[in-house]
């Protein structure tokens, strides 16, 4: 059983948890830049190090809470590396991210981290728990149950917002692709 399935009920900082759970973030970070193209400039560790930085000085929080922060954290730092990379290359080329099995597995096209976290933004403008539950499953790698628990939902409105989430999600980021697609056949 991983740290992740024991949420602590006691509240503590960031630093204290970070110990206990650096290994699972790396594992989680691992599999994130599996599903990067290959020679990804960022490490597993440079990857949580960087998230990190972003979540120091966080104070009076549970470990659910603490991988909830995590999560964020790994998506503004892959988005922002992914837009820096973008940036420095000056071309339309995205990096291809495959963000959750089941979501990637769905989309009739594949899609890119940094149209996954524009739509992932949308989301959170129509319904905040949800776009929440999502960024938790696709940047955290959190279960429905582990995501449940660290939203302080039950299990099966977990259920329900995931199985909205991942529609909403696709129809944006099929919607998002054809964009793309009409966008590239008006300029040829």
């Amino acid at each position: 059983m991983s740290q992740i399935d024991r949420p602590q009920k006691t509240e503590t900082t960031a630093e204290q948890l970070l110990p206990i759970v650096y290994d699972e973030l790396k594992r989680i970070a691992r599999g994130k830049l599996m599903s990067e193209r290959a020679n990804h400039t960022l490490s597993p560790t440079a990857l949580v190090h960087e998230a990190w930085l972003k979540m120091q000085g966080c104070t009076h929080m549970d470990q659910a809470h603490f991988m909830a922060l995590a999560a964020r954290a790994m998506r503004q730092v892959l988005v922002n590396h992914a837009l820096s990379v973008n940036a420095q290359k000056r071309a339309a080329t995205r990096v291809s991210i495959t963000a959750v099995a089941d979501l990637a597995s769905d989309a009739s096209t594949p899609f890119d981290l940094i149209t996954l976290d524009e739509c992932l933004q949308k989301l959170e403008q129509h319904d905040p728990r949800a776009a929440s539950l999502a960024e938790l499953r696709a940047f955290a790698g959190m279960s429905l149950e582990q995501a449940a628990a660290a939203l302080s939902i039950s299990p099966a409105t977990a259920k329900r917002d995931w199985q909205y989430a991942k529609l909403w999600l696709l129809r944006e980021l099929s919607d998002a692709n054809s964009g793309d697609a009409n966008s590239a056949g008006t300029k040829a």
